[in-house]
C-alpha cells in the first residue's frame, strides 16, 4: 500500500526550531491538509518530503509499491 511515514523529524536553521521531533502518517487513499500559523513548518515539512531540503534528525519513508 502506498504510505508516507514521518519518523521523528526535526529541521533546526541556526537558533530557529522549524520542526520538532515530528512522526505521523499519510495514508493512501486519504486527503489531507496542512494548517498553521506563518512559521509553524508547513512549507519546510513539505521540502523535506519533497527531498528539496533534508531534515537534521528523524527519516521520510515514502512506500509506493507497484
Amino acid at each position: 500500500m502506498n504510505s508516507i511515514s514521518i519518523k521523528n523529524v526535526s529541521k533546526i536553521y541556526g537558533d530557529t526550531v522549524a520542526l520538532d521531533n515530528i512522526s505521523f502518517n499519510f495514508e493512501y487513499g486519504k486527503i489531507y491538509a496542512l494548517l498553521g500559523k506563518n512559521g509553524a513548518g508547513k512549507s519546510t515539512l513539505l521540502n523535506i518530503i519533497s527531498n528539496i531540503a533534508s531534515p537534521d534528525y528523524g527519516e521520510i519513508i515514502i512506500d509506493i509499491a507497484k
